[in-house]
């Protein structure tokens, strides 16, 4: 993606009903009315909170989390999230 830029492989194996969770720092540096961002700690925490829930649950929960933290749709910066289950 960027031609200058030296980038790391790594290889994980998925077992059935693992998950990999994929995120844009557009989420985890929200920042809220009060100079907080969301942070990891947050995500991880929401990515807790749904286990053994479809994904489904898990994209609801951070898109609702992430709209009340920062208190209106105006984000500075990409808010992507890619979930995906070994099934």
């Amino acid at each position: 993606m960027l031609p200058d830029v030296d980038y790391e492989e790594h290889e994980i194996h998925l077992k059935k009903g693992d998950r990999l969770i994929l995120y844009s720092d557009g989420i985890t540096e929200c920042m809220n009315s009060e100079d907080e961002q969301f942070s990891v700690r947050r995500l991880i925490h929401l990515a807790q909170k749904v286990e053994g829930q479809p994904l489904q649950a898990l994209m609801k929960q951070v898109s609702e989390s992430l709209y009340h933290w920062k208190g209106d749709d105006a984000f500075e910066d990409d808010v992507t999230l890619l979930a995906m289950e070994m099934l």
